[in-house]
């Protein structure tokens, strides 16, 4: 006579058949091909500026910081099923990053702003994403005082960063634009950043229209 498998270890096979499988379809949404535009849903910045305590002259600005980036690639339930299964739907870019000093703001301000060039390095070691001529658009109503001995001040306002090219993993970047919500603190020499999800995007492939 046949024996019967016990009831629980079914179940359990089962059940766990179940459970692996949105992890399968997740892991492959996550790999293959960077190609198109990629949105961002969510993302911050925390950075400390380090080139200005050793030399006050703005050209000596430089910062360091981390980062955590979430992407989703647009048109996504339009496209054909064999692009979806070679092209990446997600993206999840964290790391360390390095700014330096690349020139002075053209926008109108009452602060004496720069403009920096970053290296955005991901955590696995795999790539890094290069921005240009970065700023930051301050409102200065929110502008308060922290040390009125040294006219210092933290800023709130709107960054625009430019990344314009990659190498490794992001090798085929070719253009994009991330807009966050800043807190600039000129005491502290610490930055914090927000991503603004709803104009925050990045470009990948030589075919891809990137938005303005």
């Amino acid at each position: 006579m046949t024996k019967l498998k016990p009831i629980k270890s079914i179940i359990y096979l089962a059940t766990t058949g179940i459970l692996l499988l949105p992890t399968f379809l997740m892991a492959d949404e996550n790999r293959g091909d960077l190609e198109g535009v990629y949105l961002v849903k969510k993302g911050w910045v925390e950075s400390q500026e380090i080139g200005t305590p050793l030399n006050p002259n703005p050209q000596a600005l430089e910062e360091i910081g981390q980062y955590k980036i979430y992407l989703e690639r647009t048109g996504w339930d339009k496209m054909a099923s064999s692009e979806r299964a070679r092209i990446q739907k997600r993206l999840v870019v964290s790391g360390v990053f390095h700014g330096s000093f690349a020139g002075y703001s053209s926008n109108p301000s009452p602060f004496p702003l720069v403009q920096l060039n970053h290296v955005l390095g991901n955590e696995e070691r795999t790539g890094a994403i290069y921005t240009q001529n970065d700023s930051l658009i301050p409102s200065t109503a929110t502008a308060k005082v922290c040390d009125a001995t040294q006219s210092l001040l933290i800023i709130s306002g709107q960054d625009q960063v430019n990344p314009i090219q990659g190498i490794g993993v992001f090798s085929g970047l070719t253009g994009g634009k991330f807009v966050l919500n800043s807190t600039i603190n000129q005491c502290t020499l610490q930055n914090d950043f927000q991503f603004v999800p709803t104009n925050s995007f990045v470009c990948f492939g030589t075919n891809t229209v990137c938005p303005n």
